[in-house]
């Protein structure tokens, strides 16, 4: 190209076309001037795995029969679930708009899809309608015990008295309808509601490069809509306060406004309310219980191998169950902090493999802004969930494994991987999944085995040194509760390195365990 340039262009246009590059260029060096190179490299990085990210593909997924003779409606409810995600992902994520329902009665979930809000709102004693007119999304819902009305949304609002409804939720819904479908949408949604009345309207965020690049993926999408314009579109049609919101706890609005993939749009039909998340029933989590309530949990959800104090004289781990140790992991909490650094303040973590969510509590304790915790085993996750209620601290739970993990979960200050990567089939995997979303440091903890005099040296032909790593020899089972893998200290840290942390920065081994701290390579 640029030898075309030349030949094409005199050489006064040339010096003048450069001129004229330097000139454009030179607010934006001026505004890069003071920052690092490390900060620069880290934001063209962010960008590039955001062009050249790959779509969301559910590794579940399971092909559906093929549909009998005659029926040639496209399979929407197999097509969500393989590039949508399993259930439980979306139920988590929507778990989001829960404090903003709280205490209402006429919930509605238009074009509610596998009935993963109205999941939601079931556990949490609310009970939502849902609409939504393909058939095989509303009997799932009805196999779920959840009622739906099979209909057009526009006229089933039209069907209702007006200043009935509560609030009105609908997820990764407007993309789908027409524009003028979209402004009566709201008019409708306006006149419907009661004068308190909420309206919660998600969609995907065309200022995130790889959200605006797979919404192409749904061939039944119409249009792109900017958070900007649904906004407009709601104060145009009566309500009084309208707020855009990212899908993230303590999202930081500036840094998701480009990176988070979706965003709502949240009105109250009051003139002069704000919308605001209920706290009249303990944040989150439901009512607060009492102390035998607690207990009671506790003891349901044994065996617990975190030893988490509760407050007020309660303990979830009350048995040795982790090498006759019943204050673990607090030994291992205190060599952990060590390799983090001094304010983690305004910091986001996220725990893999959080199981009963010490490790969670411990960085929300210290001040991160954001502590996402994920849990694959839903026993370890139900504890991890009870624990977060009991200390009322804003912690995100979600039920996903180290593989589910993709850049739409944001950048990691801090990253925990504490006694999980012996425990993956895949860890190779695992790490690289990792190093997506890490932009500061990972602390890896892991089970080794003591080096052997042979490992270590080069195999003729076999490329650089051999480091020792033994297979455990198991039946098939529940992957996270099996030890898979048990690698010498040297063959932790060429995993490591192999899954793009490079860097390592801080190891102490005791006893049979290892601990690491590593950043990404480059």
């Amino acid at each position: 190209m640029r030898e075309f340039v030349k030949r094409a262009l005199p050489v006064s246009v040339r010096r003048n076309l450069r001129r004229l590059l330097e000139r454009a260029a030179e607010p934006l060096v001026q505004q890069l001037a003071g920052r690092s190179a490390g900060s620069i490299h880290e934001r063209l990085e962010r960008i590039e795995r955001h062009v050249f990210a790959k779509p969301y593909v559910n590794p579940e997924f399971v092909r559906a029969a093929p549909r009998s003779g005659g029926d040639d409606r496209f399979d929407y409810y197999s097509f969500e679930e393989k590039f949508r995600g399993p259930s439980r992902v979306i139920h988590d994520k929507l778990r989001f708009y829960l404090p903003y329902v709280l205490n209402r009665e006429v919930i509605l979930d238009l074009g509610c899809g596998r009935g993963e809000f109205l999941d939601v709102l079931k556990e949490h004693g609310l009970s939502g309608i849902g609409v939504e007119i393909d058939s095989d999304q509303a009997a799932e819902c009805r196999s779920r015990g959840h009622k739906v009305v099979q209909e057009d949304l526009g006229d089933y609002l039209r069907g209702l008295p007006d200043g009935s409804v509560d609030a009105i939720v609908s997820a990764q819904l407007i993309e789908h309808l027409p524009f003028k479908e979209l402004v009566t949408l709201f008019a409708l949604a306006f006149r419907k509601l009661k004068p308190d009345g909420i309206m919660i309207a998600e969609t995907v965020n065309p200022h995130c490069t790889a959200a605006f690049k797979f919404f192409w993926l749904d061939p039944s999408h119409i249009a792109p809509l900017y958070p900007e314009v649904v906004q407009f579109l709601a104060e145009s049609a009566g309500f009084g306060a309208v707020e855009i919101v990212y899908p993230e706890a303590n999202a930081d609005p500036q840094r998701a406004y480009h990176e988070c993939g979706d965003y709502a749009v949240v009105a109250m039909r009051a003139v002069g309310v704000t919308p605001r998340k209920s706290r009249d029933r303990s944040d989150t989590t439901g009512t607060r219980m009492t102390k035998q309530e607690i207990l009671d949990r506790i003891e349901t959800l044994k065996p617990w191998f975190h030893n988490i104090d509760l407050g007020n004289g309660i303990q979830t781990q009350r048995d040795a169950v982790h090498d006759g140790h019943t204050s673990y992991p607090r030994p291992l909490w205190e060599r952990v902090r060590s390799m983090l650094p001094a304010n983690v303040e305004e910091m986001r973590v996220l725990d893999v493999g959080c199981n009963g969510g010490f490790f969670s509590v411990e960085m929300k304790r210290l001040g991160a802004s954001y502590v996402l915790g994920i849990e694959a085993f839903p026993p370890y996750l139900e504890q991890a969930k009870l624990v977060r209620e009991a200390l009322n601290l804003d912690i995100d739970l979600q039920g996903l494994s180290v593989y589910d993990v993709r850049e739409n979960l944001g950048m990691f200050d801090i990253v925990l991987f504490l006694g999980v990567i012996y425990h993956l089939k895949h860890p190779l995997l695992a790490l690289e999944r990792l190093a997506q979303v890490t932009s500061g440091i990972l602390v890896c903890e892991s089970a080794i085995v003591p080096p052997s005099r042979w490992f270590g040296r080069r195999i003729p032909n076999y490329g650089g040194p051999a480091h020792e790593l033994r297979f455990v020899d198991n039946a098939p089972s529940v992957e996270a509760v099996q030890n898979w893998f048990l690698p010498s200290v040297d063959c932790l840290k060429a995993f490591l390195r192999a899954g793009g942390f490079g860097d390592i920065v801080g190891e102490s081994v005791y006893g049979n365990r290892a601990l690491l701290a590593a950043r990404r390579s480059g």
